[in-house]
């Protein structure tokens, strides 16, 4: 960061580590005068996005191109975050150019809207005369699936006893903060603390809490790609933690990911074809090549794309396309249990509904138990049997859906639900200048 500064600037090493300092802590970002000697490989998605936003606001810029700013962000930081670029954007009479796919930020953020389709504008205007008047076909599409998504959730509760999928017991995952100096104590960063909870067989589980609470974390554990402070970890009756090299391939096929960044997780070198026949390869290896053609093509519809995408490399890809590419590449093998980590977060609201469908039935026709972690609370509230609510690595509620979202008993869970965008520019507008009242 503070490379970027004293390259626009003629701030001298300390100045500009103490603007850094001053920009870090401005985007909510914990211990920030310990968090800038850090690498980004130990921050969250949500915390490496804040970096990211404090690093385009130390030159105070005329004009701040924002690309999907807040999608790796929880609700409440999402908040603070858009407040914030609102008033950095008065303080300096900046301009902000806002792309985003979430139509609750564009109604919260936005003076003015313009909607594109496969690159062509369907529509320009007031942003009160987009949402309560649209004339383009697209986006009337857009906005009746926003507004579908947030409507009350309507749940039966099913009496059948289900067998347990997975037991997560006393599950605790800690990270050494490095030391300012030789003498000073080792600290650690806590993140997962003595968790316990179970996973039903053919239920999806939501997991929420704000960036940095523990979500990916508790994740990568279960995914046995990271190895736990102390706990244990039952998946389908087996200890993964006492698994040798046989049993945790074996493990692999039956339970799968989607990770948060799809351009992480795809290889770069390999055409969506070669992704998607990875795994058949990997455990389905007598699979015959024109009955792998067939089965890849067909995954590949079922996500929304065609098969015309086969030959195409993830650069050549929008965000959602290659998120959609993660998704079937993950079902492919067939899995019992299917970890989604924001495996929805790149997507507009018409693909992120056709998404959430897939995966209901997939949920219904096959049985597939589902943690997924969002910080989406809208889409958690229409498509998770049961929520746990995490904070700085504790469990702070857990319980079904309907209950947790209806009647929170924890205050940070109520802060959560508040905070949650909708696609209503007027009512938005209210709610920010209650904020601006309250912190007054």
């Amino acid at each position: 960061m503070s490379g970027v500064l004293r390259q626009h600037s003629k701030d001298n090493k300390k100045e500009a580590r103490d603007r850094c300092v001053e920009m870090l802590s401005a985007v909510k970002v914990p211990n920030p005068d310990k968090r800038i000697d850090g690498y980004s490989f130990e921050l969250s998605g949500g915390m490496r996005q804040r970096v990211m936003i404090a690093t385009a606001l130390l030159t105070s810029p005329d004009l701040l191109i924002a690309d999907e700013p807040t999608t790796a962000l929880d609700v409440t930081v999402q908040e603070k975050i858009l407040d914030l670029i609102l008033e950095v954007k008065e303080r300096f009479l900046m301009s902000v150019i806002l792309i985003t796919h979430d139509l609750g930020v564009v109604a919260r953020t936005c003076d003015n809207v313009l909607v594109l389709k496969n690159g062509t504008k369907q529509e320009y205007g007031d942003t009160e005369q987009i949402f309560y008047s649209p004339e383009a076909e697209h986006t009337q599409e857009l906005l009746l699936k926003s507004r579908e998504l947030d409507r009350p959730l309507q749940k039966t509760e099913s009496n059948v006893v289900l067998q347990t999928s997975a037991t997560i017991k006393k599950l605790s995952v800690f990270f050494p903060i490095p030391k300012n100096n030789f003498f000073s104590k080792t600290e650690h960063l806590k993140a997962v603390n003595n968790l316990s909870f179970d996973i039903k067989e053919g239920e999806i589980l939501g997991v929420v809490g704000e960036s940095g609470s523990g979500k990916s974390t508790l994740a990568r554990s279960i995914l046995k790609l990271q190895e736990p402070t102390s706990g244990s970890i039952v998946v389908f009756g087996q200890n993964i933690l006492k698994m040798n090299s046989k049993q945790t391939k074996k493990f692999r096929k039956n339970i799968q990911v989607v990770f948060q960044d799809p351009f992480s997780s795809l290889n770069p070198r390999m055409t969506v074809s070669e992704i998607l026949a990875e795994p058949l390869d990997s455990f389905f290896p007598k699979t015959k090549k024109r009955e792998a053609i067939q089965k890849i093509t067909r995954y590949l519809d079922d996500v929304g794309l065609e098969a015309s995408f086969l030959g195409r490399y993830p650069h050549e890809l929008s965000g959602g396309q290659c998120q959609r590419v993660a998704i079937a590449r993950a079902l492919i093998s067939k899995p019992k249990l299917l970890v989604c980590d924001e495996a929805v977060s790149a997507l507009d609201a018409s693909i992120r509904s056709e998404i959430i469908e897939l995966l209901l039935k997939l949920k219904q026709h096959k049985k597939l138990t589902m943690i997924f972690i969002a910080h989406d609370l809208v889409v958690v509230k229409n498509i998770c049997d049961r929520v746990l609510v995490m904070k700085n690595g504790v469990l702070i509620e857990q319980g079904k859906t309907n209950t947790v979202f209806q009647n929170p008993s924890n205050q940070y869970t109520k802060d959560l639900l508040d905070s949650v965008p909708v696609p209503d520019p007027r009512l938005e507008k209210e709610k920010y200048l209650k904020r601006l009242i309250n912190r007054n």
